[in-house]
């Protein structure tokens, strides 16, 4: 998958492992990894079945958005960057269409 950034500073963050340990120190290496898999998949819908990543769809004031586990309660925050959004005949969002994401932030939310 193509990985976009919702902000400069947080490209800067994610994309060097220095600046990745200077901003989330022991988790560095879980994001790191966590980036990897994104690349490695080829679709949301090989993203979703990733064993361990727990990513799903987020609601309440987070609706849009997606989530994927880091550690404990951290979560990688991202949504859908293709544009317009693939959807099925019955009105849900087509996975398998998926090939885009721009990661929002690295959070705990809960």
């Amino acid at each position: 998958m193509e990985i976009f950034f919702a902000t400069k500073k947080l490209q800067k963050e994610l994309e060097n492992l220095n600046t990745l340990k200077k901003a989330f120190g022991t988790n560095a290496k879980r994001i790191s990894k966590r980036l990897d898999d994104i690349r490695a998949s080829r679709n949301l819908a090989t993203l979703v079945l990733l064993q361990g990543a727990n990513c799903h769809l987020l609601i309440g004031n987070k609706k849009g958005q997606w989530a994927i586990q880091i550690s404990g309660n951290l979560r990688l925050t991202f949504r859908i960057h293709n544009t317009p959004i693939p959807l099925l005949p019955n009105g849900a969002i087509d996975l398998e269409q998926i090939t885009e994401i721009e990661i929002i932030n690295i959070i705990d939310y809960h």
